[in-house]
C-alpha cells in the first residue's frame, strides 16, 4: 500500500477495498489482462492443474 511522507497509508482499508472492487469490475472483461494488482488484501487462488500429474512430476524432478 502506498505510504505518505510519515510512512502512513494514504488509504484506509475500506477505501482500498473500494478501489480494488472498482478495478476488478472495470477490467473483468479486458482482453489480455490475466493478473491485476491493487492495494487491497486479496485472496490467492491455486491455479495448479492437479489433473495432470506428469507436469507436477517433471517439476519435482527438475527441483530435485
Amino acid at each position: 500500500m502506498p505510504l505518505d511522507k510519515n510512512n502512513e497509508p494514504i488509504f484506509d482499508e475500506d477505501e482500498a477495498a473500494v478501489l480494488h472492487n472498482n478495478a476488478v469490475h472495470m477490467l473483468s472483461r479486458a482482453i489480455g489482462v490475466d493478473v491485476l494488482t491493487t492495494f487491497a488484501d486479496v485472496a490467492v487462488e491455486d491455479m495448479a492443474d492437479t489433473s495432470n500429474t506428469t507436469a507436477t512430476d517433471d517439476l519435482e524432478r527438475v527441483e530435485r
